[in-house]
């Protein structure tokens, strides 16, 4: 530890899981009970499962995403995500337009 502050991963280890977002991608590593728990890369309109962390992943070495933060369990990760997708602007409907769609376009 230096006087910045102890390293991410070392914190990360102790706090349970890290979360980065990366425009539609949220990133997760964690531990379970002082163990490698893995990583786990999912949409941002999903929610993380422990099926989802595999130990072989690792995360990107200069990821784009944005540090998030640290939470205690899984729990706190998903209700986080919860609350950024009800408090972020709606995204625009992608796929095949339905009619009344297609009667507004130019």
């Amino acid at each position: 530890m230096d006087a910045a502050g102890p390293e991410p991963r070392a914190l990360a280890k102790s706090m349970g899981f890290t979360l980065w977002l990366d425009g539609q991608q949220a990133w997760a590593a964690g531990t379970y009970e002082y163990r490698p728990f893995g990583v786990a890369v999912i949409s941002c309109t999903d929610l993380f499962r422990p099926r989802d962390f595999r130990r072989d992943r690792t995360i990107p070495a200069a990821p784009a995403s944005a540090f998030t933060g640290y939470f205690a369990s899984l729990e706190a990760v998903n209700q986080y995500l919860k609350v950024e997708r009800a408090t972020s602007p709606k995204r625009e409907r992608r796929g095949r337009k339905t009619k009344s769609d297609r009667l507004r376009s130019p």
